[in-house]
């Protein structure tokens, strides 16, 4: 099974991820901001980031997934981001030529088969 680091500043999400995650045989990980997540990952390399965009700023799950891009030791990890920001409300967040490197997109509220689904997807992967 995986070893899944969850990214969200809201502790409900994060218990949440972990009821889902554990009974199905992962090992779940959580930090609630970018900075914290970033030095979990060098210290313990995850397999699987579920990742919150809006963290400590607006966007700072993007900027995250720019510097696990970056860094060589990181980049291979997949990223799904689990986020609240969808539909023509939020679009002009996003530059429309911005490459994010992410494995999949999933919008809150999740379903559990959902996540499980696609943790599985990207765990095979690795």
């Amino acid at each position: 099974m995986a070893t899944v680091l969850v990214v969200d500043d809201d502790p409900d999400f994060l218990e949440i991820a972990r009821y889902c995650l554990m009974p199905a045989g992962h090992e779940v990980k959580v930090a609630s901001n970018g900075r914290v997540a970033l030095e979990m990952m060098k210290t313990a390399r995850p397999d699987v980031v579920l990742l919150d965009i809006m963290l400590d700023y607006v966007l700072e799950g993007l900027d995250i997934t720019h510097d696990m891009h970056r860094d060589p030791q990181l980049r291979d990890i997949r990223v799904i981001v689990v986020s609240s920001l969808t539909g023509i409300a939020h679009d002009t967040l996003f530059s429309s030529d911005e490459h994010v490197p992410i494995d999949a997109w999933l919008s809150k509220p999740v379903s559990a088969q959902t996540l499980l689904a696609e943790i599985e997807k990207a765990g095979s992967k690795n």
